[in-house]
């Protein structure tokens, strides 16, 4: 029986295991372990090794990355944090495949990325920056990345400057934005797309705080949790980050696309903040530097949208109640009220499990306005 090859082989069997679950959809752990009980015997042995510092096999983060491709698809979306769901445009596919539709073979279909008025491409053909797989070296990848973001940029009116920095991320300067730049990285395990504000601690910090009031419409319009962090002494970042998947020229064509939507949602609010300079020194004069426990708490915070967008290792029932407790303290209702949907009550302690369902009811009405 042939086994996968490619992250693209993952595809078709991701959805069909998505279909067969009850309302087409299940928790990010069910649907990986079902995933991996079913087609045991078609991952090979080389996506059963384990990263680096990661706690899990290479399959299941395949797993996970397969779900962010099939989601910009239309595929596949999430109704709440960590679940996963197949959608009709999903189901539909999955009908006009048939039972012909392999489980080992090409990728659905490749989409480019088409901005208005605009196409970008690539040609075909191998060059020496490939490998036998059509992956890119680091160096390549990040060069089409700059190409495909240049064209989509081109329209902008102003003078972009594009750069590249130790043949490892793109970045991207507006005039008019000192101390501030859009970023595509590419990391280790990661690719990390964000805005980063690098001037004086105070103007960084006010700048982050200008953007927290839209943290829900900009998670909801780029369909990824975006994150806002005080990052070392002196930066901060708005910023989402993706699994590394093989750096080929269509994921280029692709990450371009999704620097250039951050771009997008995010520029408005970014001249806003530099447009307000009469507020600015209230802002600046109310704001403290980052202290140790601020720094825990934005750790405390990262982990938990981490492991609800199927990033993390799911941890004890105990300490997703800890977690749940620490998200109705900070206002996080929305991850509070989605975590207690994955607690198990059987593995708490009945009183604190008791106490913990009150705490997660009264961040459900908070989510929904009723309190």
């Amino acid at each position: 029986m042939n086994t996968f090859r490619s992250y693209a082989d993952y595809e078709i069997p991701l959805l069909r295991i998505l279909s067969d679950l009850p309302g087409g959809q299940g928790t990010s752990k069910a649907v990986r372990d079902s995933f991996g009980e079913r087609f045991a015997d078609r991952i090979p042995d080389e996506h059963r090794v384990y990263l680096d510092g990661a706690h899990e096999a290479k399959w299941r983060n395949i797993v996970a990355w397969v779900r962010n491709t099939l989601i910009g698809r239309g595929l596949m979306d999430s109704p709440a944090y960590g679940i996963w769901r197949i959608t009709d445009a999903g189901r539909a596919y999955l009908a006009q495949a048939g039972d012909s539709a392999p489980l080992v073979g090409p990728s659905l279909a490749t989409q480019l990325v088409q901005a208005p008025d605009r196409t970008v491409t690539f040609p075909s053909e191998k060059t020496a920056a490939e490998n036998p797989q059509g992956e890119l070296i680091k160096a390549a990848f990040i060069e089409r990345t700059r190409t495909a973001l240049e064209h989509l940029l081109a329209d902008s009116g102003q003078a972009v400057t594009l750069s590249v920095h130790r043949d490892r991320l793109v970045q991207v300067h507006f005039p008019g934005f000192s101390g501030c730049h859009y970023e595509l990285w590419v990391h280790a395990n990661s690719i990390e797309l964000g805005l980063h504000f690098e001037s004086s601690q105070r103007l960084n910090f006010a700048r982050l705080e200008a953007f927290l009031p839209h943290q829900d419409a900009l998670t909801h319009a780029l369909g990824e949790q975006l994150r806002f962090e005080n990052w070392g002494e002196n930066a901060a970042r708005v910023f989402y980050e993706l699994l590394k998947a093989p750096l080929t020229p269509a994921l280029a064509v692709d990450h371009a696309a999704r620097l250039h939507r951050l771009i997008t949602e995010t520029l408005p609010i970014l001249r806003e903040a530099f447009a307000s300079k009469a507020d600015r020194p209230r802002i600046e004069a109310r704001i403290e530097p980052p202290t140790r426990v601020h720094a825990i708490i934005d750790t405390h915070t990262a982990t938990i949208r981490d492991f609800l967008k199927g990033r993390a290792d799911r941890p004890s029932d105990e300490r997703l109640c800890d977690w749940i407790h620490l998200c109705y303290e900070l206002e996080l209702y929305r991850e509070g009220r989605d975590l207690f949907a994955l607690v198990d009550p059987s593995q708490v302690n009945p009183w604190y499990y008791e106490r913990t369902r009150r705490l997660a009811k009264v961040c459900a009405m908070k989510v929904t306005g009723q309190a």
